[in-house]
């Protein structure tokens, strides 16, 4: 039994570490250094970056595929971090 609470601590850890380790990469990106701005400005909702930002990595995270974005993940085609961060 102990090699199977090992397993599960494993599990959490990556569960929360992952998404959590994107969100501080990807976050301040949109927040502080908003090269997208006018891309924010044009959806029909305004949405702020930061949740943006949570909601995009845990979408991908569980791969669900969702965005808050009419255009999904194209305004960010030059982002490398944002597009590989998730």
């Amino acid at each position: 039994m102990p090699c199977l609470a090992l397993t599960q601590t494993a599990d959490l850890q990556y569960i929360f570490f992952i998404p959590v380790l994107s969100l501080v990469i990807v976050a301040p990106i949109l927040s502080v250094n908003n090269p997208y701005g006018e891309f924010f400005a044009s959806q029909h909702q305004t949405v702020a970056a930061p949740w943006f930002a949570m909601f995009n990595v845990w979408s991908s995270f569980t791969n669900c595929g969702l965005s808050l974005s009419d255009t999904s993940m194209i305004p960010f085609i030059d982002s490398h971090v944002f597009v590989f961060g998730e």
